[in-house]
C-alpha cells in the first residue's frame, strides 16, 4: 500500500509544492519532489538539511513511484547518483548502483526525466528540480551476514 502526501515548503521566501510518496516496510521511505531549481550540490545539501538525502533509486519500482509523482513537464530532476571520477555512487553511501537505460554517462551528475523516467547525465552546475527522500539510513556492518 502506498500513500500520497502533499506538503508545502518555504525556500528563499518562495512557496513551492513537494509531494511525498511513501512505501511500507521493509524500505519505509517518503519521497519528495522539490520544485526549486538548484545545482546538484545545492540539492544534496538541501535534502540533507530538510530530509535525509537525494533520492536513491535501488530498483525499478522506485523509478516508477518517482515517475507517478512527477509533474508532467518536459524537464529533469536531480537524483542522488554521481560519478566521483572513479565509479558511479549514490549520494547516500552503501547503496548498490541500480542500472537504468543510460550506461554511457560522460558527465558527473545524473537527473531523472519527469515524463519518461529515463536517466540522463548532466553538468552538476546546472540548476534543475530534484527528488529527496526521508527515511532511515540502513548501513551494513562488516559483521552482518557472517555466522
Amino acid at each position: 500500500m502506498n500513500c500520497l502526501q502533499i506538503q508545502f515548503h518555504q525556500l528563499k521566501n518562495e512557496s513551492f509544492l513537494s509531494g511525498g510518496l511513501s512505501t511500507l516496510p521493509p524500505h519505509s521511505r517518503e519521497y519528495h519532489f522539490v520544485n526549486q531549481p538548484m545545482t546538484w550540490t545545492e540539492a544534496q545539501s538541501y535534502c540533507r538539511e530538510h530530509f535525509t538525502d537525494l533520492v536513491t533509486i535501488y530498483n525499478s519500482d522506485i523509478n516508477q513511484l518517482l515517475l507517478s509523482m512527477s509533474p508532467r513537464i518536459d524537464a529533469f530532476a536531480w537524483i542522488g547518483l554521481y560519478d566521483d571520477r572513479y565509479s558511479w555512487k549514490w549520494s547516500m553511501e552503501g547503496k548498490l548502483f541500480y542500472p537504468n537505460n543510460n550506461p554511457n554517462f560522460v558527465e558527473y551528475c545524473v537527473s531523472f526525466h519527469l515524463i519518461s523516467g529515463k536517466w540522463s547525465d548532466g553538468m552538476c552546475s546546472g540548476k534543475v528540480r530534484f527528488f529527496c527522500f526521508t527515511g532511515e539510513v540502513y548501513k551494513k556492518t562488516k559483521y552482518e551476514g557472517s555466522t
